[in-house]
């Protein structure tokens, strides 16, 4: 955190210390050197790998809730904003095919604006959990999107 920060960073600084997290100052310029992008406004937080959730806690949190299915999301963007509707819609989580899709990265976190922290996330092909969920005893629904020409 960039030394004499106020205001949001004031605010992230109080929560960091009431939930016991390790705060260290630093000036701007060695934050702009640790930053990826140059752009930190004052924070900057090392997290660990996400953590995808396992078939069993999808389907027993899907019961009568939405789970979105993704295939062919390659953009961090495209997935970050797919997180984001998927919290703000209730969704009990998100399926991210194992191949040839984008995965939960730093960038698809900032993207989701949290959201990928709130909505479960998990790896695998897609029919495996459709499969599972039919099998669980849930209701499948399927939407094909595209482009009208």
């Amino acid at each position: 955190m960039q030394r004499g920060a106020e205001g949001s960073a004031g605010r992230i600084f109080a929560l960091a210390r009431e939930k016991n997290i390790r705060v260290q100052f630093a000036d701007a310029r060695a934050l702009e050197r640790e930053s990826e992008s140059g752009r930190h406004q004052g924070v900057i937080a090392y997290v660990s790998e996400y953590a995808y959730a396992d078939l069993d806690e999808i389907i027993s949190c899907g019961a009568g809730r939405l789970v979105v299915l993704c295939d062919g999301i390659e953009d961090v963007h495209n997935l970050g904003s797919i997180l984001r509707v998927a919290e703000c819609c209730g969704a009990a989580g998100v399926v991210i095919p194992k191949n040839k899709s984008a995965q939960v990265t730093g960038a698809v976190v900032r993207i989701s604006e949290g959201a990928a922290g709130a909505v479960l996330g998990f790896v695998t092909s897609p029919v495996v959990l459709v499969v599972a969920a039919g099998v669980a005893g849930l209701c499948v629904r399927a939407a094909k999107g595209g482009l009208r020409k």
